[in-house]
């Protein structure tokens, strides 16, 4: 037998690899693993290729027995140690698998597969954060290997800590790479249950109801300011304050991806002494919603309002506001606001006051506010939060024509036994366009009117079986003024209980 007949068969053989091999890269499997598995004598590169195509057609018994084998003939084989992991890894023994992962790492195999394991394994260790990360990068590593299944765990994994903005981008992945495939209808449904967490765990169209009552010491009811001397029909200027307010809202409509909603709301007190400060208002107000993405929240909320005093009529007011909030998971929530409203009082001045003190008037302004979890003491959940707004109030009379700007830092944590503390400071500076009218002689010029308030608030409460709150509140004003009627310092502190029906 001549040389070239003895090395005939053998040429032949490792042409038919060669084709099994490029079948198999060309994702076809079934007809690469039949000419691999009639080869006489397999090598480290055909086991490794029945392993590959064995875990593709779901046989991962067979897929680990080919492995080990390729493993044994050639140890340092690239691709045996991550395929040997993928194998254990669908056989569910997990330990398994996170060891022969290290192995792969170790030599090197840390591609978008050894990432797409390294998630899965990190996901059922409830270590979702470095879970989403690891199917981040395999993502970004190949997609065409790992889509749209890497994105479609990303956005598991980041909707599991509540991550709004990156749950959002893996779902828009997965739905445009996949437009109307399954994988694309279950991100879709991952972005509805994100939606209905925002709305307190609740879904369909919403109702809510609340009464509430308490009473209060208020040290300066009539808001007496400094060397300005008391009236004789006022008695005290501190008193005893009886509160209350009644509240009813629902969502009544949801179409075309809207949410309308209308409230109703009452709020009233009576003085012990100081009958004529009793005061009372009711409010009117619609609104819709729309989801613009699963972190979003645009609203669009109009209302009346009317006031009076002691049975006589005093105000009316109208207000537009548009309000934009995004979520932005453990980054907190961010609220913006843009608004009018349209006051008109109803007391009555004489004419040598009224274009002057007449408060009636428009006020357009703007506001951001954010709040934070912070995360340092997850056990009492503390939250901070911070805003700033600004207003512009164009009144009739010439005292009330002012800008101003309010800057709030604030606090809430929860203590055990379901008690709640919410404590905030806020500052307020008002730059008047005008001399007070109140610096008498009304002809004397002056200089502009400019108040610097600051108050603080205190809340403590707690709920009884989520239908009842209990609260005790504090609240001390300084507001500042180089007019001296609007100069003054003041006190509250009360009791509250509150019943709400869900």
């Amino acid at each position: 037998m001549s040389q070239a007949e003895s090395g005939q068969p053998d040429e032949k053989a490792e042409l038919q690899l060669i084709r099994a091999s490029h079948l198999a890269a060309t994702g076809q499997c079934g007809e690469a693993m039949s000419i691999a598995e009639a080869a006489t004598s397999r090598d480290a590169a055909t086991e490794r290729l029945i392993g590959k195509c064995s875990i593709q057609a779901k046989q991962y018994e067979k897929a680990l027995h080919s492995l080990r084998r390729a493993a044994k003939l050639d140890p340092s084989l690239d691709g045996v140690a991550l395929y040997h992991a993928i194998a254990l890894y669908h056989l569910q023994d997990y330990v398994g698998a996170k060891a022969a992962l290290d192995n792969a790492r170790r030599v090197g195999e840390e591609g978008a597969l050894h990432e797409f394991y390294s998630g899965l394994l990190l996901l059922r260790d409830d270590r979702a954060r470095e879970s989403a990360l690891a199917f981040e990068r395999a993502a970004a590593r190949s997609p065409s290997l790992v889509e749209p299944v890497a994105s479609y765990y990303a956005a598991l994994a980041w909707q599991s800590i509540n991550e709004n903005e990156p749950l959002a981008s893996a779902a828009d992945r997965v739905m445009d790479a996949e437009p109307g495939g399954t994988w694309a209808l279950e991100a879709k449904s991952l972005l509805a249950l994100q939606a209905e967490r925002h709305r307190g765990g609740q879904t369909g169209l919403q109702r809510w109801a609340s009464i509430k009552a308490g009473v209060a010491y208020d040290s300066n009811v009539v808001l007496l300011g400094s060397a300005v001397d008391r009236p004789d029909s006022i008695s005290s200027k501190g008193d005893v304050v009886g509160h209350w307010s009644m509240l009813l809202g629902a969502e009544f409509l949801e179409v075309k991806g809207y949410t309308l909603g209308a409230m109703a709301s009452y709020t009233g007190n009576a003085h012990a002494d100081l009958v004529s400060f009793d005061q009372h208002f009711i409010s009117l107000s619609g609104w819709a919603d729309r989801e613009l993405r699963p972190t979003t929240l645009a609203r669009l909320l109009a209302s009346v309002g009317y006031g009076w005093f002691d049975e006589a009529s005093y105000l009316v007011n109208f207000n537009l506001t548009g309000l934009v909030e995004e979520r932005w998971g453990r980054w907190g929530t961010t609220r913006c606001t843009l608004g009018l409203k349209v006051d008109d009082y109803r007391y009555e001045l004489g004419p040598r006051f009224r274009s002057v003190v007449k408060q009636d008037g428009v006020d357009v302004g703007f506001g951001c506010n954010h709040e934070l979890p912070i995360n340092l003491f997850s056990q009492f959940e503390p939250l901070g939060y911070a805003g700033y707004e600004f207003a512009n109030n164009f009144a009739d009379g010439i005292e009330w024509d002012q800008a101003s700007h309010e800057i709030k830092l604030g606090l809430r944590t929860a203590f055990p036994y379901q008690v709640d503390l919410d404590v905030s400071g806020t500052y307020t500076r008002r730059d008047f366009r005008r001399a007070s009218a109140f610096t008498l002689p009304l002809s004397q010029a002056g200089p502009d009117r400019e108040d610097d308030s600051f108050q603080f608030d205190l809340e403590l409460s707690k709920e009884f079986r989520s239908q009842i709150e209990a609260s005790v509140r504090y609240q001390y004003t300084d507001s500042g003024s180089n007019t001296p009627v609007f100069d003054y310092k003041r006190h509250v502190v009360g009791v509250y209980a509150e019943l709400k029906f869900p």
